[in-house]
């Protein structure tokens, strides 16, 4: 009995070892990786401070990050512009981990061969003690322009070359300096306002009449010229509920040039509808929306509800930029991007190149095209139709320029608005794409976001930026 008791003692301990080296191989082998470099890893913070993290600086390489040794021997991350870049370089902190640039580029600025064996560290530090720098595709002297912008909002700007893709400027209010997480971190947290929010990338905001963009496009592939013109009446309709133009303004019998000029809600409502939720659904994935967007650092995706609604009113508000459609600024400036771009939307890049301690380059990014979003003729027809937005009366003109763009003003659960102005300057040496949101600003879009815009495109100008 007590052999029988001893046998069963000993197969069950037995059974348990097995399973524990299983759960550990599996870690061990499948997991190495993602354990070894995850940014609250505090193994990984003291074999980091063995290398010299790599530098950072902007397009014309002014320096925006670096690190040196104290006289203990620990590493320092020093930011040069703050406040300007705590979205976008984020922060290396041993207690709070890593965000922006500082994560998603984290091997390269400690040139880590990330190749384990069995969970071990392989070459872990780099030889010459030093990591690699990132060269970005931001402009200094733009992003600080930016920033400057927006005082006094909360809101975002995207800057971007429409044909390359390349961010030259991505700023946003509230922010905080990362050089002060310490003494801060609590009240961060507790911040209504969200300062430690990306929201160029992670703000998720209803676009309003800025949406009419992609709805036109769907217009134009799925109705015919005769089926594109509309008898307007300030108010329509549908499924019992009631859509109105701004000031209950009535425009008679309209096309879409007209309807986008004068942002008629009750077209896009009908239009909306007419073209049917599924269309609507293939031209917004077009243009990237319920998908992630490739980008050197995370964005959120956002949300076309045409996939999941069927019912005519909520296709109709989505279909002028309400409902439950969310959209954050770096989709939009892509957006705007695309009809300047002949339909193509680019590709968007932040970082330029990794270069070696050495000053070779590593890795240099290559423009490409994400999306075509529209065939060049019809896209060629509502860049046509933006630009006469523009100049049909909107803050964003530029005497002897060409500029096309679309305001929103969208309305939210707080009763507040926000205010969008999406545009692009097409200049032979500086295609220019802008998404300018205010949040909560509570007034109209071209009003206070069109002129921020136009202040971009002539500060890009100004500065003869390459």
């Amino acid at each position: 009995m007590e052999t029988k008791r001893t046998v069963r003692l000993v197969a069950a301990v037995s059974v348990l070892f097995v399973l524990l080296v299983v759960y550990m191989t599996y870690f061990q082998i499948f997991k190495a990786d993602k354990i070894a470099m995850n940014s609250y890893n505090q193994r990984l913070s003291v074999d980091e401070n063995a290398v010299v993290r790599g530098d950072i600086y902007d397009k014309n390489r002014v320096l925006l990050a670096t690190s040196y040794k104290d006289e203990e021997g620990d590493n320092i991350r020093e930011y040069l512009y703050p406040v300007l870049y705590a979205h976008v370089i984020g922060y290396n902190h041993v207690s709070y981990g890593k965000t922006g640039l500082e994560l998603a580029y984290n091997n390269a600025l400690l040139n880590v061969d990330t190749q384990k064996t069995f969970g071990q560290l392989k070459n872990l530090i780099a030889p010459t003690g030093k990591g690699n720098d990132l060269v970005l595709t931001i402009d200094n002297r733009l992003q600080e322009r930016a920033y400057q912008q927006l005082e006094g909002h909360k809101g975002s700007i995207v800057l971007l070359n429409y044909q390359t893709g390349e961010v030259l400027a991505m700023a946003g209010r509230p922010s905080f300096n990362p050089m002060t997480l310490d003494a801060n971190w609590d009240e961060l947290l507790s911040d209504a306002d969200s300062p430690l929010i990306n929201r160029s990338t992670q703000g998720l905001y209803t676009p309003g009449s800025s949406f009419k963009v992609i709805t036109a496009a769907a217009i134009l592939e799925n109705l015919t010229r005769e089926e594109q013109i509309y008898e307007d009446r300030g108010e329509t309709v549908i499924d019992g509920y009631t859509i109105k133009n701004y000031l209950n303004e009535s425009f008679g019998e309209i096309d879409l040039e007209t309807a986008l000029i004068n942002s008629v809600n009750t077209y896009f409502a009908d239009k909306g509808v007419q073209v049917g939720a599924s269309a609507l659904q293939t031209t917004a994935r077009k243009f990237m929306m319920n998908q992630a967007i490739p980008f050197d650092i995370p964005v959120a995706e956002s949300i076309s509800p045409f996939a999941t609604e069927r019912g005519l009113t909520e296709i109709a508000a989505a279909s002028f930029g309400q409902g439950k459609t969310l959209v954050t600024p770096l989709q939009m400036a892509l957006v705007i991007a695309s009809i300047a771009n002949e339909g193509k939307m680019p590709a968007p890049l932040l970082v330029d190149r990794v270069i070696s301690p050495e000053g070779e380059v590593i890795t240099q990014k290559s423009q490409s095209t994400l999306s075509t979003v529209l065939p060049e003729g019809y896209a060629k027809e509502l860049k046509d139709d933006l630009i006469d937005t523009v100049n049909a009366g909107t803050r964003a003109m530029i005497e002897g320029k060409i500029v096309g763009g679309k305001t929103g003003t969208a309305e939210t659960a707080s009763g507040l608005t926000h205010a969008w102005f999406i545009a692009f300057l097409e200049e032979e040496d500086l295609p220019l794409a802008v998404a300018v949101v205010l949040e909560e600003d509570d007034s109209l879009g071209g009003r206070t976001a069109a002129p921020i815009a136009r202040e971009m495109f002539l500060d890009a100008m100004y500065l003869e930026i390459p």
